[in-house]
């Protein structure tokens, strides 16, 4: 008990130091998400992978996760706007489009989210991580929304990708969805 998100907090400690231009300290912070806390959460699942990785955040998309999930969405949307954003490879481009997708989504502008989110399904369906599955959940609620018939495909599509930290909520939730869906035909 109390172990819970103790490794999503490291994490994010480190997140600070990185943005900060602090990459000793960062370092630092991701070890001690390898050796506190437990993996029960799916935060603190992710924040594991990331600290196994070497891979260190692409700063631009780090600053625009959290402007967004402050709902800060336009703010965001100007840093994964500007021309000099540079995407070292698929993960990044994945994510890319998963963000631009959630800030459209935030700003109501719901035909361009799903057009970045199918973009971030077709860059991310391959790699173990949420991105593709995220991204297709979202357009799963867009198309409930309209009352298309395409939720059900998108729902569907969520518990197909493969292995990644968030996977068992991701993949609960498209399911509580294609129930919803039944009760409502």
């Amino acid at each position: 008990a109390g172990n819970a998100f103790v490794k999503s907090a490291w994490r994010k400690k480190g997140w600070i130091a990185f943005l900060q231009n602090d990459t000793l300290q960062y370092r630092r912070c991701m070890k001690q998400v390898l050796s506190l806390g437990n993996m029960l959460t799916d935060d603190d699942r992710q924040a594991q992978l990331e600290a196994q990785s070497s891979r260190t955040p692409n700063a631009a998309l780090l600053k625009a996760r959290l402007l967004h999930d402050g709902g800060a969405f336009e703010q965001s949307n100007s840093i994964v706007s500007a021309p000099n954003l540079h995407l070292r490879d698929s993960h990044d481009a994945a994510e890319f489009w998963y963000r631009m997708g959630r800030n459209f989504q935030g700003l109501k502008q719901v035909d361009q989210a799903l057009h970045c989110f199918k973009k971030a399904i077709e860059t991310g369906k391959k790699l173990n991580e949420y991105f593709a599955a995220s991204a297709a959940l979202q357009c799963g609620f867009i198309y409930e929304q309209r009352n298309d018939g395409e939720a059900k495909v998108y729902y569907n599509m969520v518990m197909k990708f493969p292995d990644h930290p968030y996977k068992k909520s991701l993949d609960a939730k498209a399911g509580a969805s294609l129930k919803r869906l039944k009760i409502k035909n």
